[in-house]
């Protein structure tokens, strides 16, 4: 059982009310450890969702050092898209929890499941929506 696996994790639990603030992007930086890397068409993609939909998950970002715990992409997408400010939920982890809490966004993001997504682009057909362009599946139209 899950519960059972965390009570025997050797990592403080973090409680506490999320705060969003928004700070300039000159003030935070990329951490040097962060494994995850995008494709130049998830990257396209990613700054397609900020330019049509916003923010919608706000950088995190350690508070002592101003370093990226997650969403460095988001980061890099608001540095191309010239922003001033973005969203940050600042954290006070220690060094290992940081890298813990990077790790542990990166992979939880999961996978597309084949049979929903296919639904989705059925209705999205339906709708008479250039989906295929907007997200980027055929580069030709």
């Amino acid at each position: 059982m899950l519960a059972d696996r965390i009570a025997n994790d050797k990592i403080e639990k973090t409680s506490g009310k999320l705060t969003i603030d928004y700070v300039p992007v000159k003030d935070i930086y990329p951490n040097e450890y962060n494994p995850n890397q995008h494709t130049a068409d998830s990257f396209d993609l990613l700054i397609k969702s900020i330019v049509y939909f916003g923010f919608t998950q706000p950088i995190v970002v350690h508070r002592a050092t101003m370093k990226i715990v997650d969403g460095e992409n988001r980061f890099r997408a608001a540095c191309i898209l010239e922003m001033e400010e973005v969203p940050v939920c600042f954290v006070d982890f220690d060094p290992i929890k940081l890298r813990f809490a990077t790790i542990m966004h990166n992979r939880a993001r999961g996978r597309e499941n084949q049979e929903l997504i296919t639904r989705l682009y059925d209705e999205l057909d339906k709708a008479d929506t250039d989906y295929k362009k907007l997200l980027l599946l055929d580069r030709n139209e």
